[in-house]
Parts: structure tokens; C-alpha cells; sequence
């Protein structure tokens, strides 16, 4: 497995999400298990335009890409 070529960094975004979801299964919460491990999954909220976790080449949280003022109107219809 060498990191020239990407099969590391794939490694370790596989690893993480594995994490999540053994999380999710074992504890009911992505959060609880391994929680050194990864970072901080937020919980859903209806007061907030939301969070996504963003899944590149590693893992982050950014605010969710279509919450904006054009398209909260069309999420509230539906």
C-alpha cells in the first residue's frame, strides 16, 4: 500500500467510515464507539440548515452544501 498513488488515503477514508457505521450498529450512535478515533458526527436538527460530513481524500464537517437562501424554500415544500 503505497500513498503515491492513493490507496492509503483510501484506506484511511474507508476505515473511518467503517468506524461510523460499526458505531452506528453497536451503539445506535456514530459517535460512541472509537470516539478518539474520528471526529464528532453532529446529531440532525430541524433549527438548523444543516451539516454534512465531507468525505474527500479525508474527513471533515462543513455546513450542508445546499443549504442556502435559494433552496430552503424548496426543502420546507417537500
Amino acid at each position: 500500500m503505497g500513498s503515491s498513488n492513493g490507496t492509503t488515503t483510501g484506506f484511511s477514508a474507508a476505515e473511518a467510515a467503517l468506524k461510523y457505521l460499526l458505531s452506528f450498529v453497536l451503539a445506535g450512535n456514530p459517535n460512541t464507539v472509537w470516539p478518539d478515533d474520528k471526529l464528532y458526527w453532529p446529531q440532525y436538527s430541524d433549527s438548523s440548515l444543516g451539516t454534512q460530513i465531507v468525505t474527500n481524500e479525508t474527513f471533515s464537517v462543513d455546513e450542508y452544501a445546499l443549504a442556502n437562501a435559494k433552496s430552503v424554500h424548496w426543502d420546507k415544500k417537500f
